[in-house]
């Protein structure tokens, strides 16, 4: 099948991605180690490298998986997080590492290849490394769902969610930011309870947008996997406290 123009902008970028994650991946591993685990010369993948030549789609493709193998995000993020015997959960050695951002973008990128994706909607405020590092990769507007209304003269989309009792929290989106028939892949640093995605999926629908998708870098097993019927990338699930013997995990940023 021939690709159309907007196909062939998407495979050239997937394919200049491969070459990206590549360069990566050589900061870690020689050219013959690399050799032997594509099954590429040693002379082709240093042209990859330099820039002379870049795969074709096909050849991508495969590149890519054995590239998506070395760039472990799940065991990367699992040995970023800083816990504790009380249950604290550090995300921002995660956050803060571009690396690590950049790879997430990547396979993120993999993941949504062929879906619509029009904006990167992620509330305020620990999210917002990730949702930026994917924005960039899919070309898609960043969207901040914040707490508060920061113009008076803006009219907002509104969604208020309960925490606990006597505790709320309430997300704000400027209207002119989510546009109708928009496609929004919500991003966030963690998933706990999924009561903060299910407002963003709200948000979302109240300006008449679709929601294409989620992803998050961390999750803790909950009911929540059940009930939120959108396609989601979660990097690293973590057992519940329960299963833990930990208390509530609580999260430090």
């Amino acid at each position: 099948m021939r690709l159309n123009l907007q196909d062939k902008y998407e495979a050239l970028r997937f394919r200049l991605m491969v070459v990206e994650a590549l360069k990566m991946v050589k900061q870690f591993y020689s050219y013959r180690e690399l050799s032997r685990i594509t099954g590429l010369s040693e002379t082709v993948l240093c042209r990859y490298v330099r820039g002379n030549i870049i795969p074709s789609i096909d050849q991508a493709g495969k590149l890519w998986r054995k590239l998506e193998e070395l760039m472990n995000l799940r065991k990367v993020v699992s040995d970023a997080i800083i816990t504790t015997d009380k249950g604290f959960i550090d995300t921002s050695p995660v956050l803060s590492n571009p690396l690590i951002m950049k790879m997430a973008a990547y396979h993120v990128f993999t993941r949504f290849a062929g879906r619509r994706v029009t904006r990167i909607l992620t509330p305020a405020t620990n999210g917002i490394p990730l949702a930026t590092s994917i924005s960039l990769m899919l070309e898609a507007p960043l969207v901040v769902a914040k707490k508060s209304k920061e113009n008076p003269e803006e009219e907002y989309y509104e969604e208020t969610v309960i925490e606990g009792p006597m505790i709320t929290t309430t997300f704000y989106v400027p209207r002119r930011q989510l546009r109708r028939h928009d496609s929004v892949l919500i991003v966030d640093d963690f998933i706990q309870t999924g009561k903060t995605v299910k407002a963003l999926i709200n948000l979302t629908r109240k300006a008449k947008a679709i929601v294409s998708g989620a992803v998050f870098l961390l999750g803790i097993e909950g009911e929540w996997i059940k009930e939120i019927e959108v396609p989601m990338l979660v990097f690293l699930m973590l057992p519940s406290h329960k299963s833990m013997g930990l208390e509530s995990p609580r999260w430090i940023y």
